[in-house]
């Protein structure tokens, strides 16, 4: 275990957000389809139900609580948010002076890009889903699977806490080095 082992674990955290543009590796549930299409910004295109016929029920409002587009985009950003948590639950228990030859407040820093990241999934569910569940640990058995729901306040209500401590933490974009840019900022948060 070291520092690196640290900003890894933050980087595995932005992976979630590329999976929608798989679709060779699988996946095929791009924001673009509940956002645009479900607006009047977008179409489909083709008429005929042969043609992702999951986002002809989507954009014609007949969506069914069985539709494969929204169950994987509802799944990843919790994957997103569990990969977070993990960063929450292992960087803070890891001896400070892993991080003393580091770039000073790396660990904070580290802590900080999960929780923009975090808040980011929690802000993409609110906006399709609702009020959602509100999970901010690891959750390691499974009687503890089954959350409640949050009300929208309570979504909002975390994204905040998130943001406000990202802001505290996070460098502006030029405190990055050349390899690390595309990494949550200040600015960003």
């Amino acid at each position: 275990i070291s520092a690196t082992s640290a900003v890894q674990s933050a980087t595995a955290c932005y992976a979630p957000l590329t999976w929608e543009y798989q679709n060779g590796g699988g996946t095929f549930f791009n924001e673009w389809f509940i956002g645009d299409v479900c607006s009047d910004d977008a179409l489909k295109g083709s008429n005929t139900l042969s043609d992702m016929g999951l986002l002809f029920d989507m954009e014609n409002f007949k969506t069914k609580s069985d539709n494969n587009t929204l169950l994987q985009y509802y799944r990843c950003q919790y994957i997103g948010i569990f990969r977070c948590n993990l960063v929450y639950e292992y960087v803070p228990a890891m001896n400070p002076a892993l991080f003393a030859k580091e770039k000073a407040g790396l660990q904070n820093r580290v802590l900080a890009e999960a929780s923009f990241l975090r808040a980011m999934y929690y802000f993409r569910l609110v906006r399709v889903y609702g009020g959602v569940p509100v999970v901010n640990h690891i959750i390691k058995v499974q009687s503890d699977w089954k959350q409640p729901r949050g009300t929208e306040s309570d979504v909002y209500a975390q994204i905040y806490s998130d943001l406000k401590f990202a802001i505290n933490y996070l460098p502006e974009r030029n405190g990055y080095a050349a390899t690390d840019l595309g990494r949550a900022t200040k600015g960003s948060a």
